[in-house]
């Protein structure tokens, strides 16, 4: 059951029934959109500035949902983030995917994206439209703060491929300056850098069969991708992050 206020109880009645409101704001209208979970899956309910219900909406996968951060967006609907739950999950062995979910402004899904865990815990907890009309959102995965890009539609921006050696590897993946290693490219090493919206920043270039390189210390800090083709000639990528 959720109160709004102290004044507004929402959810069900009956015994063993479970509402939970993870996320409220304000909308345009003066009223209040609200997130979380219910027996049916993932939760939303949009009321008028007294409160009072407009409408509610359930949105369910075969494996359930919970919704934690939501937000009215540029064109008057909502887009919403959190996991999916797993039935067959336990405390051991997690499995949730984090999802993102945008409706229309009276809550009807547009479209829906889950950004798989891998066999573990992936949650988002916070989530921006940002100026291309894309979402930035942040979340947990196994511990870890876990960042993606998307754009309007939800799709990656850019995905990070597996990490395996395969021609070159990130040695050193975080900290103030990223260092970067590379054998058996007969041609050298070639990469491309981009930033979390897909913007080309930089090129990184090695020359020789093997070598070793350094990169960021005169950028600015942030998420970043690397992008070069590994000894298969197969386009990998790996996500590096600077700090200072």
């Amino acid at each position: 059951m959720v109160i709004l206020s102290g004044q507004k109880n929402y959810g069900g009645q009956e015994w063993g029934e479970t509402y939970r409101g993870n996320c409220v704001r304000q909308t345009d209208d003066g009223g209040y959109i609200i997130t979380g979970l219910s027996p049916q899956g993932l939760w939303l309910l949009k009321t008028d500035k007294s409160g009072d219900t407009l409408w509610t909406k359930a949105y369910n996968t075969s494996i359930g949902g919970t919704g934690y951060n939501v937000q009215q967006t540029k064109d008057g609907g909502y887009i919403v983030t959190g996991s999916t739950e797993s039935l067959v999950a336990t405390l051991n062995n997690p499995d949730r995917d984090l999802w993102l979910l945008k409706t229309d402004s009276l809550g009807d899904t547009l479209w829906t994206r889950k950004y798989p865990g891998g066999g573990s815990e992936a949650i988002g907890y916070c989530l921006q439209q940002t100026n291309d009309s894309g979402f930035i959102v942040v979340g947990e995965l196994n511990s870890d703060v876990y960042l993606l890009k998307t754009d309007s539609l939800g799709f990656l921006c850019l995905e990070e491929s597996p990490p395996t050696f395969e021609g070159w590897n990130v040695v050193s993946s975080i900290g103030p300056r990223i260092v970067l290693r590379y054998k058996n490219c007969p041609n050298g090493f070639n990469g491309v850098i981009f930033d979390v919206s897909g913007r080309k920043v930089d090129e990184i270039r090695g020359d020789g069969n093997e070598g070793a390189m350094i990169w960021g210390i005169n950028q600015p800090p942030g998420v970043y991708f690397i992008q070069a083709l590994n000894n298969r000639n197969q386009l990998k990528t790996a996500k590096v992050v600077l700090v200072r």
